[in-house]
């Protein structure tokens, strides 16, 4: 859970790659925007998210 309790942080890891995925819980949940943010190894953000959720 992040410091301020609005996200759930999960790590999928392996020995090449790593996935980090941030699930909206409390009261970040109501944000539509901003439900799930995954980073990856590589840098790359998903889509379903918008910029300023970043």
């Amino acid at each position: 859970m992040t410091q301020q309790g609005y996200y759930r942080i999960t790590a999928t890891v392996t020995p090449s790659s790593y996935l980090l995925t941030a699930t909206a819980i409390g009261l970040q949940a109501s944000d539509s925007e901003c439900q799930i943010l995954t980073l990856a190894q590589n840098g790359f953000r998903d889509g379903t998210s918008h910029e300023h959720c970043w």
